[in-house]
């Protein structure tokens, strides 16, 4: 994970990895907005907030409640790239 003067984050999920549930409890995150850009993604990249599972497109640009419970898995063979902001 690279962070970018802590307001942008360029994140990468390796090919069959996993980001367990949880939620993000500390003080600046949860009193702030996450917007998440997938910048390379494909339909095998499965994201779960609150039980609901999300498929994001390429460029799509979608702001999550971070306090739920969520989870990413990539069951694809390659990288998943997304910058959040």
């Amino acid at each position: 994970m690279l962070n970018l003067k802590n307001k942008k984050l360029l994140v990468s999920l390796n090919p069959g990895g996993r980001i367990e549930s949880h939620q993000d409890k500390n003080f600046s995150l949860t009193h702030s907005h996450r917007v998440h850009i997938p910048l390379v993604t494909n339909p095998l990249v499965r994201f779960d907030v609150g039980g609901e599972i999300r498929y994001l497109m390429e460029g799509e640009i979608i702001e999550i409640n971070n306090r739920r419970t969520h989870s990413v898995v990539n069951e694809s063979n390659s990288h998943r790239i997304q910058l959040i902001i």
